[in-house]
């Protein structure tokens, strides 16, 4: 299917953000109506990368846009990461309060993969997912002793909400239940976790991030 000149002016701006300096030898410059940047604004929020495409912006294009789609730009820019800091701020409790209770946090997705883009605030998720090596159980009921309702219905994971931040606890990393192959990555990923020993190597390796994180094989896999 052809794109359309808004799909593939984010698709340049996308690839102005995360290409490495020197990779490009400058910014490409978009040219769109004003009704076209607002969609091409739409289409960006709608993908998650309405933050990462502004970073893509050349000169050229951000003094030429009109204002109204700046100051549109700009306020959403400013709301993620203002959530960015919320589900950081969220994580560091979260850790204290289990640290107290000696259960460790294993960070998976989310804010991890952050630390892959130029500016790490601009890369939105949803949940916060966490992995309690052995203490699943026990997390949910620290959880549940301060309070909150916790929904353990699902398979995977647990849900619950700390300070408007949904939290995802997750008894396994995948869906083993569902199909062979979920079964068959979920032992590898063990299996990198013990090999690694990453529950000690990965302990605050980001300032940002007070959790132990997994090898950067077991977050490509």
């Amino acid at each position: 299917m052809e794109k359309t000149n808004i799909e593939k002016a984010l698709f340049v701006l996308v690839r102005n953000a995360l290409m490495p300096e020197g990779a490009v030898a400058k910014k490409e410059n978009i040219t769109l109506t004003h009704p076209e940047w607002g969609e091409l604004l739409t289409l960006a929020a709608k993908q998650g990368l309405f933050a990462v495409a502004c970073d893509g912006l050349s000169q050229f294009n951000k003094e030429s846009l009109h204002k109204d789609i700046a100051i549109r730009w700009g306020v959403g820019i400013e709301q993620i990461e203002k959530r960015y800091t919320r589900q950081i701020a969220v994580l560091n409790e979260l850790s204290a309060i289990f640290k107290k209770r000696g259960v460790d946090i294993l960070l998976l997705k989310g804010p991890l993969l952050g630390n892959l883009y130029p500016v790490k605030e601009h890369r939105e998720f949803g949940d916060l997912d966490i992995y309690l090596p052995g203490n699943y159980d026990k997390g949910n009921e620290i959880i549940e002793k301060l309070g909150i309702g916790v929904d353990t219905t699902g398979d995977k994971h647990s849900k619950f909400t700390y300070r408007g931040i949904s939290i995802e606890n997750h008894k396994t990393f995948l869906n083993v239940t569902l199909n062979k192959t979920d079964i068959s990555i979920e032992r590898e990923l063990h299996r990198i976790l013990d090999q690694s020993g990453c529950l000690n190597l990965y302990e605050n390796q980001d300032n940002d991030l007070p959790v132990k994180l997994p090898p950067d094989n077991f977050t490509a896999l």
